[in-house]
């Protein structure tokens, strides 16, 4: 039976920024950059049809566009530039995919309102500051002090803070002087009056004080407390170029279910609008700004609270949510319909106890990595109008550098998923461009190897600096 292998191109671009050096280092290296390989599972055959193009830059100034075949080595090209000044948006795209965006950011905040630069903190409102007050009692200028409290003796409800990240969104209504609703504060109070969550009976906080001449505080501090329980409300979020959709885990760190009968809407996944404001007539500029439009908060599907609830993503493409989640210990992606919040599928994927199970979006395929079975999994479109478990596969690689944790990029063909990773190193320490390849089939494991850029070892004073996510390129051929 005849095999046709889909080529697989893989594109990483890495910026490397760094301090001048001699112009015999630059010389040596700068025409052409050769990757040799340190292999450590399987043989590159398994590669075949696979390209990766490494881009990188020294100073912004000089510029490598390098490509190669792991399969076929021999066959390498790079392509040099040199700018007289910094090119700073040489592989810079300028595109942020949506998935790329954070969404909405709704958490607890107890201490929220209490400035650390608040000499005056008997005077100030917030409803922590009374037990700050209560604590300085009695003390004797110069003195400290501090003591755990029962935080629901001084709040009923937990305040929350508010953020909004989402494509060309005026989050906080900086742009729309004169529209109250549109404002941070407008909001936030807006959401802590809908997401009405009692604090829990036994979490306590630890507070702590300075005490100055007179009545007032010169130094306060906050943390939980090892006493009690505790509930820090967090949310997932995805967002669209119309609106933000999110939901938060509704369990404490015991794992209790906290008190959600306030709500007014009940539990579930909650759609947040984006609305246009025309500012003429307002400054006489025409100008439109979009704003989140808080009125419009509405709760589209209901979920079940019990649910571990891991992540929300979106598939753009068939206009669907994606809620991932644990249920006795299998992990689960309930596909909903963005437009109805009708729940469409609900697609059992891979045995999942609680533990770290990271996640990674492209534009056609999601990928799931269980670091604690070593199980990857790929979803599809099933061509249908539902999704698939396309690739199930074991056998992740042994901890080289931690490489495999951090994927930067994928491309899959239907039959092989192939992963790109700088060198664990670069990434967090700022020391090459070196890269993992790693490839999986139904097998398992296919091919895990470094390969090194003589750039690493031609250059001295060498510091490389991860680059941008706009920076990095994907293709399949």
């Amino acid at each position: 039976m005849k095999k046709v292998l889909l080529a697989l191109s893989l594109a990483l671009i890495l910026a490397v920024s760094v301090a001048a050096y001699g112009a015999s280092a630059i010389f040596a290296t700068r025409d052409q950059v050769v990757y040799t390989e340190e292999r450590f599972f399987g043989d590159p055959s398994a590669l075949e049809g696979v390209t990766v193009n490494v881009r990188t830059t020294e100073n912004y100034q000089l510029y490598w566009n390098s490509t190669f075949s792991p399969a076929h080595p021999e066959l390498q090209h790079t392509e040099y530039e040199f700018f007289g000044v910094e090119a700073y948006d040489r592989f810079q795209t300028g595109k942020r995919e949506l998935w790329e965006y954070g969404g909405l950011s709704l958490f607890s905040y107890p201490s929220k309102s209490l400035d650390y630069a608040e000499e005056h903190i008997h005077e100030n409102p917030a409803p922590l500051a009374q037990a700050y007050r209560d604590l300085a009692k009695g003390m004797t200028p110069g003195q400290d002090a501090s003591r755990e409290i029962l935080l629901k003796d001084y709040m009923e409800f937990y305040p929350l803070d508010y953020g909004m990240f989402a494509p060309e969104v005026d989050s906080f209504g900086t742009g729309v002087e004169g529209y109250e609703q549109y404002s941070e504060e407008y909001i936030c109070a807006w959401l802590e009056n809908y997401f009405r969550i009692p604090v829990l009976e036994d979490e306590y906080c630890e507070i702590s004080v300075n005490r100055t001449d007179g009545e007032y505080i010169s130094g306060w501090g906050f943390g939980s407390a090892n006493t009690g329980d505790r509930f820090a409300m967090g949310t997932m979020s995805a967002v669209t170029r119309e609106a933000a959709y999110f939901f938060f885990d509704a369990h404490s760190d015991s794992g209790k279910l906290v008190d959600l009968s306030l709500l007014p809407d009940g539990f579930g996944v909650y759609r947040l609008p984006f609305t246009d404001i025309s500012l003429e007539g307002v400054t006489g500029s025409g100008r439109v700004v979009k704003c989140v439009d808080v009125h419009e908060l509405e709760m589209i599907c209901p979920l079940d609270p019990n649910m571990r609830l891991r992540d929300l993503t979106i598939d753009y493409q068939l206009e669907q949510l994606m809620v991932h989640s644990i249920e006795e210990g299998t992990y689960y992606i309930t596909f909903v319909d963005m437009a109805t919040g009708a729940v469409l599928q609900k697609l059992p994927v891979m045995a999942a106890e609680e533990g770290v199970v990271s996640r990674y979006q492209f534009e056609d395929f999601w990928v799931l990595v269980n670091h604690f079975t070593n199980e990857v999994a790929v979803i599809t479109a099933d061509g249908a109008g539902g999704h698939k478990v396309a690739l199930l596969t074991g056998g992740m690689p042994e901890a080289n550098d931690g490489a495999f944790l951090y994927p930067d990029i994928m491309a899959f063909d239907g039959q092989r998923l192939v992963m790109g990773s700088p060198e664990f190193g670069a990434r967090w320490s700022g020391s090459g461009s070196d890269l993992y390849i790693t490839a999986f089939d139904s097998t398992g494991l296919i091919y895990h190897g470094l390969w090194q850029s003589s750039l690493n070892y031609g250059l001295k004073n060498h510091s490389a600096v991860v680059s941008m996510e706009e920076w990095r390129t994907l293709s399949l051929e």
